[in-house]
């Protein structure tokens, strides 16, 4: 789940800014493992053409990538997409086939 930056350190207390300071070697540390925080799950919208994703990490310079976690989302990758026009930042306008399919269901890691 998406953890947003705390906006400060809090105070200038020394307790507060070696706690602060432990916040960011820990995020380092995760990052250095490939842990981006940078995943969500998304679902493609059954009976529709069109899906929307909405994450805050979403900009009109990022890049997403699809991961299926079923035959019949790996099926619709070739026909998925988010036209350039359709990407705003905080959500993006997915293209697909419409169909009656529930579980084309994708990890997508968002980069940008």
């Amino acid at each position: 789940m998406y953890q947003p930056p705390p906006s400060d350190a809090g105070n200038d207390s020394p307790a507060s800014l070696r706690q602060f300071a432990r916040q960011i070697a820990q995020a380092v540390g995760l990052a250095m493992q490939g842990k981006l925080n940078a995943v969500a799950t998304f679902t493609l919208t059954a009976n529709v053409g069109e899906t929307v994703l909405s994450d805050p990490r979403l900009t009109v310079d990022s890049a997403v990538t699809l991961d299926p976690t079923s035959a019949n989302a790996a099926a619709a990758v070739p026909t998925t997409y988010a036209a350039s026009v359709n990407r705003n930042n905080g959500a993006w306008t997915f293209t697909h086939a419409n169909t009656t399919t529930t579980d084309r269901t994708f990890k997508v890691s968002i980069i940008g």
